[in-house]
């Protein structure tokens, strides 16, 4: 079961909905050895069972730019 994330627009409308694989999540939270004071907005989803984690603003791009840091170095 991967982990559904759901982007809203200031009026509580969901402009778009992605998700990351249940794969994805075992390697970040298992496999990639990640730090979590360097990754700190990442183990924010690293629990399956918090529901509602809400992200705005600065979290928002602090999320994206964890994630291409991750992919960076997986290449």
């Amino acid at each position: 079961m991967g982990l559904d994330i759901l982007i809203y627009n200031n009026d509580g409308i969901c402009m778009n909905k992605s998700e990351i694989s249940e794969d994805l999540h075992y390697w970040l939270f298992n496999l990639a050895n990640l730090d979590k004071g360097r990754f700190r907005t990442i183990f924010r989803v690293q629990d399956y069972y918090k529901t509602n984690i809400q992200l705005s603003g600065i979290e928002i791009s602090s999320f994206i730019e964890e994630l291409k840091e991750i992919r960076k170095g997986a290449d």
